[in-house]
This record gives structure tokens, C-alpha cells and sequence, in this order.
């Protein structure tokens, strides 16, 4: 997966039946991530353990007019490289704490180098992994 995300778990709870994992960015930001029960105790997750946190560029938009949505994770970068693909096309944002995350433009050839942006993931999109 392209997008890879150092994290530490923040918290643990329960939603909807699932749990919804709250991991802490190295920038200070927060991803979060909607898991199984048998998942986070298959990880043996807990606050304060270093995880990977995963997700595919296809499962990221990216774009400027992006709102925050419930089960979505927002967040905020900077664009280092975005393609001028007549459909679609692919940009890379710097997020804080040296980390990027590579999506899909929300609107052709709207995003160029050095704009501020936004990536939207939804939260049941971000794969749990445990480091090292």
C-alpha cells in the first residue's frame, strides 16, 4: 500500500459494533481507523503501542473543497506533486511530521504544487498493522 503511516494507538472504542481506533500522527494529527473486536485483540492493540497505519491511494480523495463527514478522517497538507490527468488524476500531500498520503484529485487539474489541500479516507479504509 502506498500510503503508510507511522502511529501510536490513542484509544480504543466502541462503535456500532466495531471499534473505532484512534491513532496518533507523528505531525500531532489523528487517523482513525473502524476494526473488528477480534482484529484489535488479535493486535493486542492498546494505548501508547506503535502501529503502522495502511491505506490505498485509491481509497483517498484529495481535494480543497472536502468537508468533514462522520466516518471520515480529514487531513490537512500541502500538495507536493499532483498529475494533470484529464480524468481524474493522482497528488501527493506533505502532512505534517514528515509524513504524505497519495489520493485521488476530487477535481482534475484543480490541485498544483504547493497549495494547501485536503485528503478524506474513510476510517474503514485504514488497515491496522503492527511496526516493526
Amino acid at each position: 500500500m502506498r500510503n503508510q503511516f507511522p502511529c501510536e494507538v490513542m484509544r480504543l472504542q466502541a462503535w456500532r459494533g466495531l471499534l473505532r481506533v484512534s491513532l496518533g500522527l507523528p505531525g500531532g494529527g489523528t487517523l482513525c481507523s473502524r476494526i473488528t473486536r477480534e482484529s484489535a485483540e488479535l493486535l493486542s492493540l492498546r494505548p501508547g503501542l506503535a502501529v503502522l497505519a495502511l491505506c490505498k491511494a485509491t481509497a483517498v480523495q484529495v481535494g480543497t473543497t472536502l468537508q468533514a463527514q462522520p466516518g471520515r478522517n480529514l487531513l490537512q497538507g500541502r500538495v507536493q506533486r499532483a498529475s494533470q490527468a484529464s480524468a481524474g488524476g493522482e497528488a501527493v500531500l506533505a502532512l505534517p511530521g514528515a509524513v504524505q498520503v497519495v489520493g485521488f484529485l476530487e477535481v482534475p487539474r484543480s490541485l498544483r504544487p504547493g497549495l494547501d489541500a485536503v485528503a478524506s479516507v474513510d476510517e474503514s479504509a485504514v488497515v491496522i498493522a503492527l511496526a516493526g
